[in-house]
């Protein structure tokens, strides 16, 4: 049951009458209560969101980025403050004035004003913290993070009771704090078999962290385990331990490692005996030393299979972008074999139109819709060949698009599939049958929507600037003439206001407006249009800005759909000052020590910019984010830094500085990813337009002293029949720093485009999607120094091929002495035909 958290006006509730006709088991849980909701005129103010830190510094400053939202049925005037707090407990406590708002258990620790919120808008806002623990905390207790909106009781809202907010949790010290952000496993496990998993490890405490590694489990339970550091490895009730991988490496405060680990697939012994098939829930913990942290130790990878089976999933559907009720569209659907064995025949896979975002698991009778209650229509089915282990199939369909009976007229709708909508195969999962693409537009009417805008990044404030918009009809029938605003907001995507509403509102700018020609059903037209930016008024003096825009602010009832209207955000910076940018970043692909690196700088802004410094990082991972001014760059980060000419207005300067790579913080080669980086402005002497855009990430580089084998190129036919001789040359080259000892080179074909993680890290292959053709050996290779060599061999289809399908030659070079890099050692030329058929 859906309601408004706020309404105008009351609303008679619905009751079924005396007599009941219908015997019913029991009469006395006919009623439900969904929650309080605010009736009357006012606003209403909640906290959405709290992000922050995973650990700060005690008595340091650190950003949270909250987000307000009005969902009252009034705007707010003026103003309302937000107050943020550190507290041992696991809810924020809010009491009645005057009672201070401090305690043994919760302690202020920043607070900001918010102002001017209609109703419906949200506002994200970041506050200026500091780190402060309750009287009560344990010591390397991680705490909760809270918040109240109108913390000074100043705004008389339609509810009082909302106003409160604990997300999320902060650990406040200076230890090691390591986490789990990805796990990649196969989706199904062969029982009693090993498998191999990669998994990515970070460091967000703010101490190194080393010996240490990652255990799996698998158990009923979608959560982890609750283990203490060194005990992974004992009887957990309910779990069943599958193994541990150790990282090799040392991982300093914000450092990333990516690794793989074999692990065996073993059910927990308190289940007893299960189905020759099951599914289970597949989980990772951190095994280590004890750091700042152990509540976020564990990382959930969620359902996997486990047992001898099939399993089918739908992994694309495409669609066109709208069709006229009753006319036949054509949709691709791609379905793939996921399991540990071969379907044993062919299946189906059902196409639908549904009111929803998703479709619920098939039901047991062959050839039911998914929902019987009217919100999906069936499209039409397509057969599906028998699949081998990890093959897929893309079959085309044709139906008719049939609106749901629940569909109101113009209703966007969801364009999903299911496979084995009969439930005919024995899966290991029946789970994940079901896919749901995206919105479509049935019906009779235009849709215009702007695919992309062009403008500069930053602009002086009312001056004149050009932006482009690229403008489609979508629809099935041709448009007429309708306004298009372009609007400067504060949000990145945000939707139209109801009809009556104040548009634009006080935290938006209208930067112009011109007419969205005509246009054919499927035909797009650039359109170019002189605008004029400000910031609005109430907008925070540092709130980033984004234009958007809008077509058809005036809402026509005949457009096919509504929701698509407003165009996504895209950053614009607006001021008069400089905007520095840097474009470019270059260097060697690997070194150690001394190396020369290249970088631009560009100023976006209207006035010059005086000599600047940019400093040059070393990353571990592709993100670079700018710390407080006052913080220096770790010394494993900094690889250097220099000071810039003058840049002037629209101008660019390139310049090369000499860098170093310290040695510090660096692993055994191949152990860890390195990117570099570059910023310019770090400690903000100078003011700009934008401050969110002085870094940038570069390219990968290998570090340390150690071969670095790649395959740069690769020859050989387009087309053999099966089973053929063929030549196959390819050429291979060292980019590393050191001499690249004798090694071979598989030669491959594959059923996908993408090699497997083993097969690019240059690890022998076992899969069904892949078939290992033969090997061509290569000598030593010095540093920079390439070689050619050609092999022959015969076009071996893989298991899972299916007639007629695109094979792609691809190869490994497996080296097992240890490299810069593991993960560029895979190369796929293109499609190869495999053929009896010229």
């Amino acid at each position: 049951m859906d309601v408004p958290a706020t309404l105008n006006r009351a609303r008679r509730p619905a009751r079924v009458e005396e007599p009941r006709f219908v015997p019913e088991l029991r009469a006395d849980n006919n009623t439900f209560v969904k929650g309080l909701v605010g009736l009357g005129n006012g606003p209403d103010l909640v906290v959405r969101s709290l992000k922050a830190a995973a650990n700060v510094a005690p008595g340091m400053h650190f950003p949270v980025e909250a987000t307000v939202c009005n969902v009252g049925t009034a705007d707010l005037g003026g103003s309302a403050r937000l107050q943020l707090a550190l507290s041992s407990e696991n809810a924020v406590v809010f009491p009645a004035l005057p009672a201070p708002f401090d305690s043994r258990t919760q302690v202020p620790v920043g607070s900001a004003d918010v102002s001017v919120l209609s109703a419906g808008q949200c506002k994200t806002l970041t506050v200026d913290a500091i780190a402060s623990r309750p009287q009560e905390a344990g010591p390397h207790q991680a705490l909760a993070l809270d918040a109240v909106i109108d913390a000074n009781r100043t705004v008389p809202e339609l509810r009082e009771d909302n106003n409160v907010l604990t997300q999320g949790l902060v650990g406040v010290g200076f230890d090691a704090d390591l986490v789990i952000t990805d796990v990649k496993a196969p989706a199904n496990l062969r029982d009693g078999q090993p498998f191999t998993a990669s998994y990515t490890v970070c460091n967000v405490g703010l101490s190194p962290a080393s010996s240490t590694g990652v255990a799996m489990y698998l158990s009923v339970d979608a959560a982890p385990p609750a283990v203490a550091p060194w005990q992974s490895q004992g009887p957990l009730p309910g779990y069943a331990f599958l193994g541990r991988s150790s990282i090799n490496t040392d991982l300093t405060p914000g450092q990333c490692t990516t690794q793989s680990g074999t692990f065996h697939a073993l059910r927990p012994m308190e289940l007893g005996p299960l189905p020759l098939s099951s599914t289970l829930n597949l989980s990772a913990v951190m095994d280590g030393p004890p750091d700042a942290r152990t509540d976020n130790n564990g990382f959930a990878v969620g359902p996997v299979g486990v047992g001898f089976g099939p399993d089918l999933v739908v992994t694309e559907l495409q669609g066109p972008a709208s069709a006229r009720p009753w006319n036949t569209f054509t949709s691709t659907v791609k379905v793939c074999n996921v399991g540990t064995q071969p379907t044993p025949g062919t299946s189906q896979v059902a196409v639908y139109l549904g009111t929803g975002n998703t479709l619920p698991a098939p039901l047991a009778q062959s050839g039911s819709p998914p929902s019987p209650d009217g919100t999906v229509a069936l499209v039409g089915t397509v057969s599906v060949p028998s699949l081998g282990e990890g093959a897929c199939v893309t079959q085309s369909l044709t139906g008719r698009a049939t609106r749901p009976e629940q569909a109101t007229p113009l209703q966007p709708l969801y364009l999903g599939a299911v496979v084995d909508p009969g439930v005919a195969q024995q899966e290991l999962r029946e789970d994940n049958n079901t896919f749901v693409a995206g919105l479509m537009g049935v019906g009779e009417a235009p849709d215009l929507v702007v695919t992309g805008l062009t403008f500069p990044d930053t602009v002086a404030p009312m001056e004149p600037f050009t932006a482009t918009a690229r403008l489609c009809n979508a629809g099935t029938e041709g448009s007429s003439i309708v306004p298009m605003m372009f609007v400067v907001s504060t949000e990145v995507n945000w939707t139209r206001p109801p009809p009556g509403t104040p548009f634009p509102s006080m935290d938006q700018h209208m930067a112009g407006m011109a007419n969205a020609p005509s246009l054919q059903a499927g035909q797009c037209q650039d359109v170019p249009v002189t605008l004029h930016a400000n910031r609005p008024w109430s907008a925070p003096v540092h709130a980033p800005l984004y234009l958007s825009a809008v077509l058809d602010p005036f809402q026509d009832p005949l457009d096919l759909r509504r929701d698509n209207n407003v165009s996504p955000g895209r950053r614009l910076g607006v001021g008069t000052g400089p905007d520095l940018v840097i474009t470019s970043l270059t260097g060697p692909v690997s070194a150690f020590g001394p190396l020369d690196l290249g970088v631009t700088v560009c100023n976006l802004g209207a006035e010059a910019a005086p000599g600047t410094r940019v400093t040059l990082h070393l990353l571990t991972k592709p993100s670079l984010t700018l710390p407080a001014p006052n913080v220096p760059v770790p010394l494993e980060e900094l690889l250097g830094e220099a000071t810039l000419p003058p840049v002037a207005a629209h101008a660019c300067v390139t310049q090369t500085v000499n860098a170093f790579i310290s040695g510090a913080g660096i692993g055994m080669p191949g152990t860890q990813t390195f990117f570099l980086g570059a910023s310019v402005d770090r400690a903000r002497d100078l003011p700009e337009v934008r401050e969110d855009n002085n870094t940038f990430v570069g390219p990968r580089i290998g570090v340390g002293f150690a071969a670095d084998v790649v395959i740069t190129a690769m020859g050989g036919p387009d087309q053999v029949q099966p089973w053929a001789a063929m030549q196959v040359p390819v050429t291979v080259c060292n980019q590393g720093t050191m001499t690249a000892p004798p090694h071979t080179v598989d030669l491959l074909l594959s059923t996908v485009a993408t090699l497997p993680a083993s097969a690019v890290q240059g690890e022998p292959v076992e899969s069904p999607t892949l078939s290992r053709l033969g090997f061509v050996q290569v000598p030593p290779l010095a540093v920079g120094e390439c070689v050619s060599v050609e092999g022959s061999v015969n076009a071996v289809p893989p298991q899972a091929a299916q007639p007629g399908a695109a094979l792609y030659l691809g190869a490994s070079a497996r080296l097992y002495d240890s490299e810069l890099r593991k993960d560029n050692n895979g190369f796929v030329r293109g499609t190869l035909t495999v053929s009896n058929t010229p």
